[in-house]
């Protein structure tokens, strides 16, 4: 059961050298630094065939066009802000009260 009064949490924090750090933030640098390294890590060349021309070019460049282009996916297809994704039942009927499916 929840409590309407009291304090609030905020999110799970970790200090290190005094400062908090939130456990996302660390998690995303771990990220970013793997990403970094894999990248930096793989500098053979590859050759890519398109629909017409083949190209050959270093696998970081490779790696690095693919990772801008998931983020600028992932960036688009987000919902606007202050809107939440509607979501299905976990078992695929209808909400009660209502008609709405996932893609309203």
């Amino acid at each position: 059961m929840t409590r309407k009064g009291g304090t609030s949490h905020g999110p799970p924090t970790l200090t290190v050298k005094g400062r908090d750090l939130r456990l996302r933030t660390l998690g995303l640098l771990l990220l970013v630094a793997l990403v970094i390294w894999f990248i930096a890590a793989d500098t053979g060349s590859v050759t890519v065939r398109m629909w017409i021309p083949t190209v050959t070019i270093p696998l970081w460049a490779v790696l690095t066009v693919t990772l801008l282009a998931g983020i600028v996916l992932g960036l688009l297809h987000r919902p606007p802000p202050g809107q939440t994704l509607k979501r299905a039942s976990p078992t695929g009927a209808p909400r009660r009260g209502s008609a709405a499916t996932a893609f309203d």
